[in-house]
């Protein structure tokens, strides 16, 4: 039996140079980064699952009706989600836990030590998240809706293959603008007028 915090911390020994992480991975979401990308750098996004039937959790992260919105962005998604992966655990023959990787949307196996090497540029990934969190906004213009991003992982991987910088997915998207802090809406002020009732 293992976790989601498994997988991630299985993903990060072995795929990650221990020196370019300068956050970990759990609570990563609480981390502005330290280290900055340059602009040549390649980003991938990725979703740890505790195994591959926790995969279908993913629909929680859209808001109602679930399964029409995964839909609606898995048909505008999934044919630029290569940077976009799932990666999970398996029971494994060498040892009690494997790694497994796939594409978000379209689901194309992927092996997971490439996974980092997927990545795209800056300018792209900027584009496809603010596509996806519209999809898990649900349409809204502020906050990220139904969706909660905060334990999703961005990062960005040099031209040597090495991870140069990491962070959450709700810090990355907010540092740069890409979806609105959501604001809570202005208390309304008490009325000083006479109405009220009489006496």
């Amino acid at each position: 039996m293992w976790w989601e915090k498994t997988v991630e911390y299985l993903f990060a020994i072995r795929h990650i140079e221990p020196k370019a992480l300068f956050a970990p991975l759990a609570g990563m979401h609480e981390v502005g980064g330290d280290l900055m990308a340059a602009q040549g750098d390649r980003w991938v996004l990725i979703e740890f699952k505790r195994n591959e039937e926790s995969i279908s959790d993913e629909l929680r992260k859209f808001p109602s009706p679930a399964k029409e919105t995964f839909a609606a962005a898995k048909a505008d998604l999934q044919h630029r989600d290569g940077h976009h992966m799932l990666v999970y655990g398996c029971q494994g023959q060498a040892s009690s836990l494997e790694l497994r990787a796939c594409t978000y949307f379209s689901k194309i196996p992927v092996e997971a030590r490439v996974v980092l090497s997927q990545g795209v540029l800056v300018s792209e990934f900027n584009d496809y998240l603010t596509e996806l969190q519209k999809h898990k906004d649900g349409g809204t213009k502020s906050g990220v809706g139904g969706y909660s991003p905060n334990y999703a992982s961005v990062m960005a991987v040099n031209g040597e293959g090495q991870v140069v910088h990491c962070e959450g997915l709700n810090s990355y998207g907010e540092r740069h603008g890409l979806w609105a802090t959501p604001t809570p809406d202005p208390t309304p002020q008490p009325s000083h007028g006479t109405s009220g009732p009489g006496m």
